[in-house]
């Protein structure tokens, strides 16, 4: 199973997607960590009292089906995962999920060793 999440130094989940510096991806077997992918970030655009896009979004942010490279990066990769970990992201990016088929999972959990303990004992 592949899992992804947002994160500002490729160990922790981050509190939003749209902040965060690199979208992680584990393989994991149960709670077994087996491989882990760090990827930058290519749809930053977020940042801290920032409410414009930047140059390189001229499209709908978020949007899984752009041409635009920053975009189509993102969602190629967020394609092949089996779920998604925040814990906040905003309506557009949910529904983006869900239209490439990749559930969201809400925690408030920053760990992800501990994430993943508590996520297959309830599986």
């Amino acid at each position: 199973m592949k899992i992804a999440f947002p994160s500002k130094d490729g160990i922790h989940i981050w509190g939003h997607p749209g902040r965060a510096e690199y979208i992680v991806v584990i393989t994991v077997d149960k709670n077994k960590i087996l491989k882990k992918e760090i990827f930058e970030n290519t749809i930053k655009h977020h940042e801290k009292g920032e409410k414009k896009l930047p140059k390189n979004l001229t499209e709908s942010r978020n949007n899984p089906t752009s041409q635009n490279p920053a975009q189509k990066k993102l969602w190629d990769i967020l394609k092949n995962v089996d779920l998604f970990v925040t814990k906040r992201c905003g309506e557009g990016f949910k529904r983006n999920l869900e239209y490439i088929g990749v559930p969201l999972v809400l925690t408030k959990e920053k760990d992800v060793e501990t994430f993943l303990k508590e996520y297959f004992a309830e599986v």
